[in-house]
């Protein structure tokens, strides 16, 4: 969660991991995010349920997101 700018998904994703994304406007990015060959969903956290199924994920990153909370 807290996609953008990518720094901590693109390591995850050139290690091999599958990696689902979850941003507030990830068409920012979206050359790099076709480029990664990763998913990135839009959402914005603290208005909105996450757009995953529950149990879904065996981990979640929270990246560059805690200093824009409100």
């Amino acid at each position: 969660i807290g996609s953008i700018p990518l720094l901590l998904t693109a390591v995850l994703a050139r290690s091999n991991y599958s990696i689902t994304g979850i941003d507030i406007a990830p068409q920012r990015y979206a050359r790099s995010i076709q480029d990664l060959g990763v998913k990135v969903l839009s959402c914005d956290v603290e208005n909105e349920i996450l757009p995953i199924p529950d149990g879904q994920y065996d981990a979640v990153i929270f990246f560059e997101i805690l200093k824009d909370w409100r």
